[in-house]
């Protein structure tokens, strides 16, 4: 399967369903060995590629499993045979200004994220300041059954709408929010279904206030 980051929606196509002519970023988790050759092939399977493009049409090549093209990636062997019931995560964190991309996993989702790939030098040109965020998969005669169950999409602004400007306004944008998930969750006429949704959200939020260490060390400064 594939999570896309786009300057438009795409088209269906050759490359995990969707067209070989995308502008943008494609993180694909690719569980199928294509290339057989022993010179020029990747051993490990499951494995997680990036893969940009400025449009070019056929520039990942499915027959290498796009070796010769991507820009990092790492070994998924811990995806398959996951406990009953465990929701495995995918998290991508891009900060414009200090040109820095991480993608981590959380396979097991018992909170254990561990980094798949991170540059403090990523091309700004490779991800579109007005991004499409999608995903899509292909299959052959080989195949695995895959759930999405939620995607999240977090902006690093503050109430204002301005761009937050260091790690700190961050954390005190988070613990706002939480606050404001207490207050609504202290209602004495919320239904049960805005409740469970509400407890989710401030969980989130949660979760990465207690990430704040890890968000420094994705920066390795102060300002984003």
């Amino acid at each position: 399967m594939a999570l896309w980051i786009s300057d438009r929606p795409l088209n269906q196509g050759s490359v995990f369903g969707m067209s070989s002519e995308y502008r943008g970023l494609g993180i694909f988790i690719d569980t199928y060995k294509n290339n057989n050759q022993k010179s020029g092939s990747r051993s490990v399977f499951p494995w997680v590629s990036l893969q940009p493009n400025d449009g070019t049409p056929n520039k990942y090549r499915k027959d290498l499993d796009g070796k010769d093209t991507e820009i990092g990636g790492c070994d998924m062997h811990r995806l398959y045979n996951v406990k009953k019931n465990a929701i495995s995560k995918m998290k991508v964190t891009y900060l414009r200004r200090s040109n820095t991309l991480e993608v981590d996993f959380d396979i097991r989702g018992d909170g254990n994220w561990k980094n798949c790939y991170s540059t403090t030098n990523y091309l700004v040109g490779n991800i579109p300041n007005s991004p499409y965020i999608g995903v899509s998969a292909e299959t052959g005669q080989l195949f695995h059954n895959v759930d999405l169950y939620e995607m999240t999409v977090s902006s690093l602004k503050d109430s204002t709408g301005e761009p937050l400007v260091s790690v700190e306004q961050l954390v005190q944008r988070i613990d706002s929010e939480i606050a404001k998930d207490e207050d609504e969750l202290k209602k004495k006429d919320l239904d049960s279904e805005t409740k469970d949704r509400v407890q989710r959200r401030r969980q989130r939020r949660l979760d990465r206030r207690s990430k704040r260490k890890t968000m420094s060390r994705l920066l390795g400064l102060e300002d984003l």
